[in-house]
């Protein structure tokens, strides 16, 4: 006997809305991590490639948003006028801008337009639990640096990564939290069991 199709079909959300959701759940989870945590990394990304600016930002469809800034601007800017939007659509995740004046992606972006112009970029893109970019670890001079050496990209990925697995945890933990509250009202809803 054949089966029928079923009435509804499940929606499938396209990889938009998919991101969308993931950062979402990073907005909400970022702000979770202890503020003193993520000022620490930072202060190591400082310390490690004399970089006076470090930041954390969250990278949305539509702005930048900075959750925490050491020496630089904190004010949300709009996506396209941004190095992170960049870094988080490079293959490998990361970026390197020894000089954005003579970088075409970003000669005119107003950050290197202003007074006082950041021309120094090295950023790496922080991943959420589902694999999507949402977040950048970066590091800014206003003076240019035409030999940034790989070892502290390398630096900037493991720093990177020990966020993002902060961040995943995190995650994980209130999804383990949401799940034990349901259990709780499930169990407190049902009849009682001697």
């Amino acid at each position: 006997m054949p089966t029928s199709p079923p009435l509804f079909r499940a929606a499938v959300p396209d990889e938009i809305e998919l991101r969308r959701r993931a950062v979402r759940r990073a907005r909400d989870i970022i702000h979770a991590v202890p503020p003193d945590q993520v000022e620490q990394m930072l202060h190591i990304a400082r310390v490690l490639t004399s970089a006076p600016i470090a930041s954390l930002h969250l990278v949305d469809e539509a702005e930048v948003l900075s959750v925490c800034s050491l020496g630089g601007p904190s004010a949300p800017m709009a996506k396209p006028d941004t190095f992170c939007a960049i870094t988080v659509e490079q293959p490998d995740l990361t970026l390197v801008v020894p000089d954005a004046r003579l970088d075409p992606r970003f000669a005119n972006l107003p950050v290197v337009t202003r007074e006082s112009p950041i021309l120094f970029y090295a950023g790496v893109a922080i991943s959420s639990t589902d694999g999507y970019p949402v977040a950048t670890l970066c590091v800014m001079d206003t003076i240019s640096r035409p030999n940034f050496p790989d070892h502290l990209m390398k630096a900037l990925k493991v720093l990177a990564d020990a966020l993002s697995l902060r961040l995943q945890l995190r995650e994980k933990i209130e999804e383990l939290e949401d799940e034990q509250n349901r259990f709780r009202a499930f169990m407190d809803s049902g009849p009682a069991i001697a």
